[in-house]
């Protein structure tokens, strides 16, 4: 996960929902890292990407919280996600459907298959036993 990540997730935990929510400090960014995700800022490189990650959020002071256009992206990515799964379910459902239709036109069809079979059986049963000529026989002239 990026710091920016891990700070929507410290502000949301914190600061309340991410549909407004209050102002976090630095610091309660920082102890909320510290304990939940077992990060140390005071390392020069966690300082730096943790200044550069704060950047794109709503500033009031020392405090900091999810901006506008955060939530509305995050809104719009979880809209679109909807319409997706939306859409798989869709596809998911036609695909059960087709299988469906091909069953009930497989029995069908065995179904028109089964008389026909019996019927070449019971023809075939009722046949003539075919009667023997009587020709002329062997040593009469």
């Amino acid at each position: 996960m990026t710091y920016e990540a891990f700070i929507s997730e410290a502000c949301e935990s914190v600061g309340g929902t991410s549909f407004g929510g209050r102002f976090v400090s630095r610091a309660g960014i920082k102890k909320w890292l510290l304990e939940q995700k077992n990060i140390d800022c005071e390392k020069g490189v966690c300082k730096n990407a943790l200044k550069r990650a704060l950047v794109n959020f709503e500033k009031k002071g020392d405090s900091y919280r999810i901006s506008k256009e955060m939530r509305e992206k995050k809104s719009a990515a979880a809209k679109a996600e909807k319409k997706k799964e939306k859409a798989r379910e869709k596809k998911a459902a036609l695909a059960a459907k087709k299988l469906e239709k091909k069953a009930a036109a497989q029995t069908k069809k065995n179904a028109a298959a089964k008389p026909a079979k019996k019927k070449v059986a019971t023809n075939t049963s009722k046949k003539k036993p075919v009667k023997k000529v009587k020709g002329k026989g062997k040593g009469k002239k």
